[in-house]
């Protein structure tokens, strides 16, 4: 097991990369966090600059298309997440963690603002859903 750098080592650091395997039966999961670190003494600060995975067909969450007209914003985010849909047909909207479990899943027509003040910090994939076939998906960050 990998040991993280003392409290002390993350001062003023500059940008560096941050790495995730995550491991399961039918797949694995990269991704990476490019962090910028400054403070002194023992107050510091790590802003996070931006970050990506991979993601394969076993997830079930594949690569958005051109034609999708779906938007999740802002991200990052914090307590509140909106989605845009330019559909006037009911769509759902499902937020996964990195275990792709289901943490929330709203039903919507056109547009919604979400409550996010539940979920941890952290990466989350995301599918918005039309008659149960995805129409737009992606990866979304909160802080």
């Amino acid at each position: 097991m990998a040991q993280g750098p003392c409290t002390g080592a993350w001062n003023n650091i500059g940008e560096h990369f941050i790495g995730v395997k995550l491991t399961y039966p039918n797949e694995t999961i990269y991704g990476w966090i490019r962090v910028e670190g400054t403070g002194t003494g023992t107050s510091f600060t790590l802003t996070i600059k931006d970050y990506a995975c991979n993601i394969n067909h076993y997830s079930e969450i594949n690569n958005v298309t051109e034609q999708n007209k779906s938007f999740v914003f802002p991200s990052p985010f914090n307590d509140k997440l909106a989605v845009n849909n330019h559909c006037t047909d009911e769509t759902e909207i499902i937020i996964y963690d990195l275990r792709l479990r289901i943490v929330m899943q709203q039903k919507f027509t056109s547009s919604i603002l979400l409550n996010t003040e539940s979920l941890f910090e952290g990466m989350y994939f995301y599918q918005i859903k039309e008659e149960n076939q995805v129409i737009s998906n992606g990866k979304i960050l909160k802080l």
